[in-house]
């Protein structure tokens, strides 16, 4: 399962590089195939949680995933990508984005299932 969404996110992060990265007439392609992968994510996660956390504190834990990654994912990242674009450029931040998306992958692996 944690390969499933470790790939998922390589994919994804792969992508958003790829539509940072590629020529204008690349990009539309680029990023319906992040999309694909990301469509995946939360499905994949919610399993993820029930095989990590006991049945008393799935909820818990879920209400609290669902918080952080709307904080982290939908505002702060926005925000970061457009303080990116006032400073420098969008493609530095997507880049930046893509680059972070990938590493971060590595980091599902570390996560432990209950026993």
């Amino acid at each position: 399962m944690f390969f499933t969404i470790a790939m998922a996110m390589a994919m994804e992060g792969i992508f958003t590089l790829l539509a940072a990265l590629a020529p204008v007439k690349y990009v539309g392609a680029a990023l319906f195939l992040q999309a694909l992968f990301v469509a995946g994510i939360p499905i994949a996660g919610f399993i993820a949680v029930a095989k990590t956390f006991n049945r008393e504190m799935r909820s818990l834990a879920t209400g609290i995933i669902i918080a952080a990654s709307t904080v982290f994912g939908s505002g702060m990242m926005s925000y970061l990508l457009g303080v990116s674009g006032d400073l420098y450029s969008y493609r530095l931040g997507i880049t930046v984005l893509g680059i972070f998306l990938v590493l971060a992958s590595a980091l599902v692996f570390r996560i432990r299932e209950l026993e």
